[in-house]
């Protein structure tokens, strides 16, 4: 995914998106608007220059109604592989343009390595095409559990290794450098 384009179709409030700070922050409906979202193919092909948007939905409360949203998504052809991605991306970032979002990171209490990036975690995926089915079937367990059990499986499977790996380092007084993703619960995607 490199972005999309979502159209809030209701008035109904629910979706959120996550600043550096880690804190939700509410985008209620504004009518004659889209919503503009990073995708992590952007991130990608940036290298982390463009930071894609982690975001969710609540779902409106008992008796006020569906809520209903017209989303578009603007990718690459799914079979495209990482090193497709890496040919057409920027090229090498340069250090000060990094050190630039490092700093804007940390100003807001965020740290590079607090982005879980799916694409490139675990080397499992093999194009951009199986990493976005991953990505969805994590953020969305119970369609996983139906329709992707196996996915769903190997995807709590490195969850629980990365749990492990982040007990030992702690264990160990190395701290906890490595980036843990939490568990599958809620729906939170960032694309």
């Amino acid at each position: 995914m490199l972005s999309s384009y979502l159209l809030q179709a209701s008035h109904h409030k629910g979706l959120q998106v996550q600043n550096t700070k880690g804190e939700w922050i509410d985008c209620p409906p504004i009518e004659g608007t889209l919503v503009v979202a990073i995708g992590q193919g952007l991130e990608a092909l940036t290298q982390g220059v463009c930071a894609s948007t982690t975001h969710r939905v609540l779902s409106p409360a008992a008796g006020e109604g569906a809520r209903f949203s017209i989303p578009f998504f603007q990718g690459v052809r799914g079979d495209t592989d990482f090193e497709d991605l890496e040919k057409v991306g920027v090229g090498q970032v340069p250090e000060h343009v990094k050190d630039q979002r490092r700093k804007v990171l940390e100003r807001n209490g965020g740290r590079l390595d607090d982005v879980e990036f799916t694409f490139r975690g675990g080397g499992v995926a093999k194009t951009l095409g199986e990493a976005t089915l991953r990505n969805r079937v994590k953020s969305h367990p119970d369609v996983g559990e139906r329709w992707y059990p196996d996915i769903l499986k190997s995807i709590r499977a490195e969850q629980a290794r990365a749990r492990l790996q982040s007990d030992d380092a702690v264990a160990a007084g190395q701290g906890g450098g490595v980036a843990v993703p939490a568990p599958i619960s809620k729906t939170v995607e960032a694309h």
